[in-house]
């Protein structure tokens, strides 16, 4: 009777270790060449998207997804990290000003400038997300790291302990429902300045929005007719410091075109990923 109730525990105990939180089982974190680490997220199936009845219609239906385990930078990309990719690559400005907003190229820049002879971040912005990228500048150095970037599936796994998220006290917990003031500086805060996920990534949510490889369609589960887009736009996540409190959410989800450089130009940065060596 003693080894089957022995027995009995031994099994109990196998199967709440296969269902331990995805933050007990990570991998090493990988350092690459732009001074960045990525932290690894586990695989499994994880829930998609919301159906809570105050969504909006491109949240839901809730589904879980399988994901396959991948490596997410821990910070989204800085200035001075994209001066230094711009500056080491020799992109000319030309094709510089399709990518990013430059200072002293665009109304409401990133706070990047062009100094006749090379790149370089604002004084005191350096550790600030870099912003008014659109989606080729965001892949081209997701690429030169030897990377990509994540699919938003992949995105909201990374986020995962974020959709219960409470907002009694949001500005604790991201940059967000700010205005930027014509001729000031974006209203951008410096890099982990707010607490990490449960995996470890900082700024998720908020501060700027996060371009993902995704196209911005219904989900499969979606009973709406309407699931073409005809401009093939991108999907970002988690919002930036213009989105309302209450659309600052792991689950929100928005379009934009290819070339757009961001909302206002600007409120728009990234992070890249890494397939499993």
């Amino acid at each position: 009777m003693i080894f089957l109730i022995f027995l009995f525990l031994l099994a109990c105990g196998s199967t709440l270790e296969s269902q331990s939180s995805p933050a007990e089982r990570q991998l090493s974190p990988i350092k690459e060449k732009d001074g960045s680490l990525f932290l690894h997220v586990p695989a499994g199936k994880y829930l998609i998207g919301s159906d809570d009845p105050d969504a909006p219609l491109d949240e839901g239906p809730e589904f879980e997804q399988e994901i396959k385990e991948f490596y997410l930078q821990q910070f989204e990309i800085s200035n001075q990290q994209y001066a230094d990719f711009l500056n080491k690559t020799g992109l000319s400005l030309s094709d510089t000003t399709r990518y990013i907003g430059l200072r002293g190229t665009s109304a409401r820049p990133s706070e990047i400038a062009y100094t006749g002879t090379r790149f370089r971040a604002s004084f005191g912005y350096e550790d600030h997300p870099v912003a008014t990228v659109n989606y080729s500048g965001a892949r081209i150095y997701c690429e030169w790291l030897g990377g990509r970037l994540p699919t938003e599936f992949e995105w909201e796994a990374a986020a995962y302990d974020l959709r219960t998220l409470s907002w009694e006290e949001p500005e604790k917990e991201a940059q967000c429902h700010k205005e930027w003031s014509y001729g000031g500086k974006m209203p951008v805060v410096s890099i982990g300045t707010f607490s990490p996920s449960a995996l470890g990534f900082y700024d998720l949510l908020g501060n700027v929005a996060e371009i993902t490889s995704s196209e911005y369609l219904l989900y499969p589960s979606s009973q709406n007719l309407a699931t073409l887009d005809l401009w093939k736009r991108k999907v970002i996540r988690g919002g930036d410091w213009n989105t309302r409190k209450e659309q600052v959410r792991a689950t929100s989800r928005k379009g934009i075109r290819l070339q757009t450089r961001g909302f206002f130009e600007g409120g728009v940065g990234f992070r890249c990923a890494k397939d499993i060596p």
